[in-house]
């Protein structure tokens, strides 16, 4: 199984807000050691343009099986990314945070069955991988 993780706004600076000290370079390493454990391959991609995040999906759709997205503050209102992922359909699950967005999730415009919500990254991941690759 081939797996697109997009990582979304300002987790380039995960480290600056993380009690535990968490960089992005750290999550990525530990998600890449778990698809690794699961024989499951994947590509990170961070990006805090919401064009750009969209353009790598369309271009990664006939290149993976299933995404992994991470929202942040553009859950609300991402209606343009929920439409692509319905016009590309595969399946994909919704990365959260409940420490930082936990207000966002309450508004959230997807099925709830998509969405990874846990107070850590790390285990959110490791759900998500888990569920794509049944």
């Amino acid at each position: 199984m081939k797996v697109l993780i997009m990582q979304g706004p300002n987790m380039n600076l995960l480290g600056l807000s993380s009690k535990d000290r968490l960089t992005l370079d750290k999550l990525n390493k530990k998600i890449r050691k778990f698809a690794s454990s699961q024989s499951i391959e994947i590509k990170i991609s961070q990006t805090n343009d919401v064009g750009k995040y969209i353009t790598y999906i369309h271009r990664n759709r006939k290149k993976v099986d299933a995404y992994i997205l991470t929202l942040g503050s553009w859950h609300p209102n991402a209606f343009t990314i929920k439409e692509s992922l319905e016009i590309i359909n595969l399946p994909y699950r919704i990365v959260e945070n409940t420490q930082y967005h936990k207000d966002v999730l309450e508004k959230s415009i997807f099925d709830k069955k998509n969405i990874v919500e846990n107070k850590n990254f790390i285990e959110s991941y490791n759900i998500a991988l888990t569920e794509l690759n049944t």
